[in-house]
């Protein structure tokens, strides 16, 4: 991570994830965030999945997008169930 000038946040690499063209993160998250969403989508069949970066985002949505990401597990586990 490095320094803003501009804030005393830190930034980082923000990246998406889409899956047939639809975004699904609805946050910019962490390189690593991205790749951990995008297999978990190629493991439930999914074979149009694109990880893009976007630049910086501060962590200071760092919560938000955890509960988004943790949402987009539970989703994805509850229809390995069905």
């Amino acid at each position: 991570m490095k320094e803003n000038n501009n804030s005393i946040f830190n930034v980082e690499t923000a990246h998406t994830v889409w899956v047939g063209g639809t975004e699904v993160t609805g946050y910019q998250v962490s390189k690593e965030q991205a790749e951990f969403i995008a297999d978990e989508f190629k493991l439930n069949g999914y074979d149009d999945v694109l990880v893009e970066q976007r630049g910086e985002r501060s962590t200071r949505r760092y919560k938000e997008t955890m509960k988004h990401i943790h949402k987009i597990m539970a989703d994805l586990k509850y229809k390995e169930e069905k």
